[in-house]
């Protein structure tokens, strides 16, 4: 591009003349000083501005570069950033480019610790497709959260962490291969992510935060590496390696739902959403009920829970709406906020 080609000339003294081939057939172009070349062409909107890459001098911020070469981030659809990234860097893209940026390339860049941070594109609601830098460890809290456009994203295999809400509401996105190297994912990490259809968890995996998938109503099955050690999968849901805890069902559930007995707790989040779960059998075996397990679960009507059940999170029954009868086990000790919230004619009964 024209841009590219004044920088290649402006590092190179002796030769301070454009190329003739640039603007041909301009035939009548021999000589121009670069940057006064570049004013003009900028001025009378000659450069296609939407296609764009930029190479960072060590130490110097993005936006004092932009600035130096009198571009608008505001205008540019297709950005290329080689080079240290420094704070503030991301704060800079994210308030000008929030909405007209569509592709980002950063596989060229670094940042100073190896990680996308807080709030780094957060509501870029315009970027469709991002390619990370090749060192990143981790993707921080909200990092991309309300990116409602983004539909693909190239993650390097040096990923350890993904953060709280990283993806959350980024509808748009589609099955993305995660690395290998990724052992890690936070609280509610792909909340509201429709898009998903798929997900396969990897290998390393060891930890997942609660309510990951909440919302996520594409998402049809999880798949989990054979040689991870940490989770399984069964029958579409997905389960800790020794079956004890339930993490979570996808909302195309329907009908009646038999929970495996070798489960003692009901995670988190575990049937957010299912609206169309009509029943539920829970075993002898579950102690735990975790928050927001069965919230919004508007096709239950009755629930039995088992006489080995000590505690209820908070809002785990919430806006199940026609739920009407809940039979409760006198081994019940504790009871999160709202946990039966929002019912309107409903009857409690004791086990005796």
């Amino acid at each position: 591009m024209i841009l590219h080609k004044i920088r290649e000339n402006q590092s190179n003294p002796s030769n301070p003349c454009i190329p003739k081939k640039i603007f041909s057939p301009c035939a009548a172009i021999r000589h121009f000083n670069a940057l006064s070349l570049q004013k003009f062409l900028i001025e009378n909107k000659k450069l296609n501005m939407t296609n764009i890459t930029v190479h960072l001098t060590s130490g110097v911020k993005l936006e004092k570069a932009f600035s130096k070469l009198a571009l608008d981030l505001s205008k540019i659809e297709r950005l290329t950033i080689a080079g240290m990234l420094l704070e503030g860097d991301f704060k800079y893209l994210r308030k000008k480019s929030g909405k007209t940026l569509r592709e980002l390339d950063l596989s060229q860049a670094a940042t100073i610790d190896n990680s996308i941070g807080y709030d780094a594109f957060r509501s870029c609601s315009g970027l469709e497709s991002i390619i990370l830098p090749a060192l990143i460890n981790e993707i921080g809290d909200n990092a991309f959260r309300g990116c409602n456009g983004l539909k693909n994203i190239v993650l390097p295999d040096s990923i350890y962490r993904i953060g709280e809400n990283a993806f959350r509401d980024c509808s748009s996105l589609k099955n993305t291969a995660l690395p290998r190297s990724l052992n890690r994912i936070d609280y509610n990490a792909f909340r509201n992510c429709s898009g998903l259809t798929e997900f396969t968890l990897p290998p390393l995996v060891n930890k997942l935060g609660g309510e990951l998938f909440a919302g996520c109503k594409g998402l049809t099955s999880i798949t989990v590496h054979p040689e991870n050690t940490s989770y399984t999968s069964e029958n579409r849901i997905l389960l800790t390696k020794d079956g004890t805890r339930l993490i979570f069902c996808p909302v195309i559930q329907k009908g009646a739902f038999i929970i495996p007995d070798t489960v003692t707790e009901i995670a988190q989040g575990a049937f957010y959403g299912c609206k169309g779960l009509t029943s539920i059998d829970i075993p002898d075996t579950v102690t735990k009920i975790g928050h927001h397990a069965f919230f919004g679960c508007v096709g239950l009507t009755s629930v039995i829970l088992p006489d080995s059940l000590t505690e209820i999170g908070t809002q785990a029954f919430d806006n199940c709406k026609n739920l009407k009868l809940i039979t409760i086990p006198e081994s019940l000790k504790e009871t999160g906020e709202y946990s039966f919230f929002q019912w309107q004619h409903f009857e409690i009964r004791s086990k005796k």
